[in-house]
This record gives C-alpha cells, sequence and structure tokens, in this order.
C-alpha cells in the first residue's frame, strides 16, 4: 500500500518538480554521485553513470575533475542528466505551463520537437505525431551562470576521440565504451602512402555537424562546448553525403584586374539538384571564400553574404591580371563540411590554365614584421609529411618591444591559418588549439602573446601558409613558405 502511494505521488508531482529544474530532488551542479546512488543505487553493469528504476533510465553526466565541462564544481557533481521512461508519457498528462517554454523542431527529424525552457534548465522531447514524451534532459538553469570557469576546459572528450583515432591507426585495440569505430583497421596502413594515410585519417574523423542534447538550436561545425549550457557537444549523422554542387558567376562576365567584380555562388543538393538555403555557422560565418593567385602572391579571406534567393554573393577586386583558384568552404545544413575548388581569370588573360605550378622557396627564417608586429613561427624542424605538426606563433609588439597580449578575437579564433602546396591541390585550413572562453563576451576576450596551430601535410614538397590575427579592430595577415618533408 505504502509503495503504492508513493508511485501515485511521484506520478503526481512530477510535472511540478520537472518545471523546477529538477526531479526526485536531483539538482545539477548542487548534486553528486553519492546523491544519486543513494536514490537509484549502484549504475548499471558495465557503467559507471546509467541507473535503471522500474520505470525509467536515467543517464548522468558527472564532472571528472575542477572546470570539467565549463562549470566550477567539484569531481563527481552532476552537470546534467536524462530521463527515459520506459512507457512513453503522453505530453498532454504532463500539463505543462507551455509560456514558459520555447517549440523547437527538430531539422533531421520531423516528427520531433524539443520544449525548452532554458530559465529553468529542462528540455522535453516530443514525438508530436504520437504525443510521447520520449526523454527529459536536466541541465544547469539560467541563474547558474555565476558557477561558469573563466575559461572553457570541455576538451576531455575531444582529445579522447583523438586517441582513438590514433589507436586505429597504429591498429591496437582500443576498447573505448561505446566506440563506433572498429578497434583495428580494415586493412594494413603500411602500404599505404602518407597521403592516402592522411585521407584515412580525414574519413576517420569527418567534420559532421555539431549540437547541444539540450539547446538543439545550437549548431556549429567545431567540437567544444555548448556556449548556453556547458555541456559537451555532440555530432550529427548527415542525411546527405557527398560533394555539393557549385556553380560560380560573376559580373562582369571576365573581371578587369583592378576593379570591382561582383561574384555570386549558387549551392545545389548533390541527391534532388534543389538549391540550399540553410547552412551551419562555421566561425561566425555561414561561407568562407578563399581567393589565392596562381603564382601564390594574392590571398584573400572574404565572406560572401547569403541572400533571400539561396544564393550567395560578394564583391571584390582582383589585384593583377591572371588566373585565380576559388576556394569555397561552406557547410550544408543536413549534410558535410564541404571545400570545394573553382578558377577564375581575369579579361584578356591568355595563359594556359594548366601551366606549372609556382616555384616555392622557402623561407629560411621564420620571422616577419607585419603592421608593428613581430610574428615569429617556431617549426621544431622541418615538418614531415604525414605527422601531426605544431605551428607556434609568438608576436611582439616593434615599438614598445613588448609581448602582445592584446590579440582580439577573429571570427570566433585567436586567429586563421590556410596552408596550400605549389599547385593549390592540397588545402589545409586550421584553427588554434586553445579556444575561446565560452563563459565571456568575445569583445571583452584579449590574447597573445602565443598562438598554436597544429596540422598534418599530406604529402612532402614546399606549403606556403597564411596565418591572420586581428589587433586594434585590424586583421593582420602573415605568410611564411615551409618545406615538408617525406
Amino acid at each position: 500500500m505504502i509503495k503504492a502511494l508513493s508511485l501515485i505521488f511521484i506520478i503526481l508531482v512530477l510535472p511540478r518538480i520537472s518545471e523546477a529544474g529538477e526531479w526526485r530532488g536531483i539538482v545539477p551542479l548542487r548534486s553528486t554521485r553519492a546523491d544519486v546512488e543513494r536514490l537509484f543505487g549502484p549504475p548499471e553493469q558495465g557503467s559507471r553513470n546509467v541507473y535503471n528504476t522500474a520505470e525509467e533510465k536515467i543517464s548522468v553526466t558527472y564532472a571528472q575533475q575542477p572546470c570539467d565541462y565549463g562549470w566550477r564544481v567539484r569531481p563527481d557533481t552532476v552537470v546534467s542528466f536524462t530521463v527515459y521512461r520506459k512507457i512513453f508519457p503522453k505530453l498532454v498528462n504532463l500539463k505543462l505551463v507551455e509560456s514558459k517554454f520555447i517549440k523547437r523542431k527538430d531539422p533531421h527529424i520531423e516528427s520531433t520537437t524539443y520544449y525548452v525552457n532554458e530559465a529553468e534548465g529542462i528540455n522535453y522531447t516530443v514525438n508530436v505525431e504520437r504525443g510521447d514524451v520520449m526523454l527529459v534532459e536536466y541541465y544547469p538553469s539560467a541563474k547558474e551562470k555565476g558557477l561558469r570557469c573563466p575559461t572553457s576546459r570541455g576538451t576531455k572528450a575531444i582529445s579522447k576521440e583523438r586517441s582513438r583515432i590514433d589507436d586505429y591507426l597504429v591498429g591496437s585495440d582500443v576498447g573505448v565504451e561505446n566506440a563506433d569505430i572498429p578497434s583495428r583497421p580494415p586493412q594494413s596502413f603500411a602500404g599505404l602512402s602518407t597521403a592516402e594515410r592522411v585521407r584515412a585519417l580525414e574519413r576517420l574523423a569527418p567534420t559532421y555537424e555539431y549540437t547541444c542534447a539540450m539547446h538543439p538550436q545550437v549548431r556549429q561545425t567545431q567540437e567544444g562546448v555548448c556556449p548556453r549550457c556547458g555541456m559537451m557537444l555532440t555530432s550529427v549523422t548527415p542525411s546527405v553525403l557527398g560533394e555539393y554542387k557549385l556553380a560560380v558567376a560573376t559580373k562582369p562576365l571576365k573581371p578587369k584586374a583592378g576593379e570591382k567584380a561582383l561574384l555570386s555562388f549558387i549551392i545545389s543538393n548533390p541527391k534532388t539538384g534543389a538549391r540550399v538555403k540553410k547552412y551551419v555557422v562555421n566561425h561566425e560565418k555561414l561561407f568562407h571564400l578563399f581567393i589565392v593567385s596562381q603564382d601564390l602572391t594574392v590571398y584573400q579571406h572574404i565572406h560572401p553574404e547569403l541572400k533571400p534567393n539561396g544564393s550567395f554573393e560578394v564583391e571584390t577586386v582582383l589585384p593583377k591580371p591572371g588566373l585565380y583558384k576559388l576556394h569555397a568552404d561552406f557547410f550544408p545544413t543536413g549534410g558535410m563540411a564541404q571545400v570545394l575548388h573553382r578558377e577564375l581569370s581575369t579579361a584578356g588573360f591568355r595563359g594556359p590554365k594548366a601551366s606549372s605550378p609556382p616555384l616555392l622557396i622557402p623561407d629560411e627564417k621564420f620571422v616577419k614584421s607585419v603592421e608593428g608586429v613581430k610574428i615569429s613561427l617556431e617549426l621544431n624542424g622541418a615538418p614531415v609529411a604525414g605527422e601531426l605538426v605544431s605551428l607556434k606563433y609568438q608576436l611582439t609588439d616593434e615599438r614598445t618591444g613588448e609581448p602582445v597580449r592584446d590579440l582580439e578575437p577573429y571570427l570566433g579564433a585567436w586567429g586563421h591559418t590556410l596552408m596550400l602546396n605549389a599547385d593549390q591541390s592540397e588545402y589545409l585550413h586550421s584553427h588554434p588549439t586553445e579556444m575561446l572562453p565560452v563563459s565571456e563576451k568575445p569583445a571583452s576576450l584579449r590574447g597573445g602573446p602565443e598562438v598554436e596551430f597544429k596540422t598534418m601535410f599530406p604529402e612532402a614538397g614546399n606549403y606556403r601558409i597564411w596565418t591572420q590575427f586581428q589587433r586594434a579592430g585590424r586583421v593582420i595577415t602573415v605568410f611564411f613558405t615551409v618545406k615538408v618533408v617525406a
């Protein structure tokens, strides 16, 4: 009888407690593993964070170290948790105060809608066709802003994924719980060329769209933590694989060197041919366009704007006659990150399109001065093709001789780097290893004097590296030419 009354009590008070941002007394950032296990007992066999009751399965995310997931809490503190009812309750029976919630449709699953209450820290995932509540998610409420860490630390899962890929390439048993890659390679990597190994690595770790389970409206291409709740972002498996179609038009038809020209881009779905109109934000922009002259002396990093008809447009000036390569970097929603390449020549250009690539001479010293800043590049020896390479920049103010500590975020990062080989057939786009803190407004952040990038050159040869930083509202571009050995 007492057990039956307890069950009735839980059913009756569940909606009210849920809307308060807690469940059965478990509160994100306030409860601990000990609290959870006093209530539910030990986790299920083989797991450290999944608990079963007669009615539910509860999956808990615990902090494992201070500032884990961006929150200033002790280890073994509950960061968030998800409740799966074994018999789906009906949304209508919960009697939610719907004015407290924002409804958001899942862009990939038509029948799924999220009821989001960020103020209280609760989401309901609902199958709107059946009216079933499939799961309930609890996370830190808006009032917990004071527990944000001053810097972002949500890199543990990223490092874990990288180590899994490394283990895969050398053929060792990874033994990672819920691993989604096989523990041994399907073929021997010993017989592959360096470039083939690098491309195999890219296939193992494709760039997916990342989102937050609690905040499905958060869409970006970078791994990391959710800027709203601090949870690790999860990848969304693309529904459209393969290369999208890219058409380029110019006005005038043949741009004149030194004069303004309008570039237009139309992107089409490879399956349906329909014009794409929705994109994922990648470093604060929907479209990154790199324009590089064939001789690699002209470099532009610009951002076409999305128009209501789904096309992208940007105005630019090609400063010298000749052939240019266009490297278009964008991410269609529901697809995969795209880097497509096209060519564009100026009016009157008569040179052959397939001419020999320019002769790149590696720099002897990796120190240059640009706009009052001395920029040094440390490579720690000649880069080796197929090996992870660290590019460490040191920035010094030329006038004062002091280290530069007032770098400003540029497109959501402390800098951007593009690397091309002589014929521009190898394209590498890298961002700094240090992520911007999620707890502070970007306008208030300052960085430097050191900025580090990591990359992997697929083949031996000479590469030109352009790196951009922002200081006092101005973008500084520096380039170096390096030799990559086999």
